[in-house]
């Protein structure tokens, strides 16, 4: 924090203009920024990529005012967690930058709070962090929606632990690129593959037209 942010800081909490958006449980913080954080454009070996709209987690309130959604794209990948809120103030929607440390179920409640038009900050035990709001930030609902609405032309339902283990299992230093094959049924084998190296996961059956 530089000196003209520890200022406008300083004079914002002296006349008490913090807005409170919402709060949450710092276990449930913690993993909401474990779930997305990998997602974002890091820019560790790219300087100029460090405070790019992409190095953001874009968090909002859901419709009925009961949850945190929380999204983070790097260009290449998009994820979207939701976690519960205990309390939101009012509709809101603001960018953070990956926490350097998050809370521990010790460090009590996490508040989410805007500061001023352009700063928002994420306050728990004797810890602020501050996030300036990216100049251009993406419009995230958009290309979520994108994805989304997509038609896909089949949905498989995978044991989480069967699909890691057959991905890691396949992880070689040379190829790290993994391809997948499903099949027009929903019940067919997943077949992932590197090179001549195979693994087949079958998939838990479901009820048709349902994901979950």
């Amino acid at each position: 924090m530089n000196e003209e942010e520890l200022s406008r800081l300083l004079l914002l909490l002296f006349f008490n203009m913090e807005k409170v958006l919402c709060v949450m449980h710092p276990t449930t913080f913690s993993h909401m920024v474990d779930a997305v954080k990998n997602f974002t454009e890091k820019g560790r070996n790219n300087p100029t990529l460090k405070d790019s709209a992409r190095s953001y987690i874009y968090l909002r309130s859901s419709d009925d005012m009961s949850e945190v959604l929380a999204t983070a794209v790097d260009g290449y990948r998009l994820a979207r967690e939701h976690v519960a809120a205990l309390d939101i103030s009012e509709p809101f929607s603001v960018a953070i930058k990956v926490p350097r440390i998050t809370p521990t179920k010790n460090d009590g409640f996490v508040r989410i709070i805007q500061l001023d038009d352009n700063t928002v900050a994420v306050k728990f035990g004797d810890i602020m962090l501050l996030s300036s709001q990216p100049d251009t930030p993406l419009d995230v609902e958009k290309l979520f929606h994108k994805l989304d609405e997509q038609k896909h032309s089949a949905i498989v339902r995978l044991n989480r632990a069967y699909l890691r283990d057959a991905v890691v299992s396949l992880y070689t230093p040379v190829c790290k690129d993994v391809y997948v094959s499903i099949t027009d049924n929903p019940n067919g084998p997943v077949k992932l593959s590197v090179g001549n190296n195979e693994r087949f996961v079958l998939p838990i059956r479901f009820v048709a037209n349902k994901t979950s």
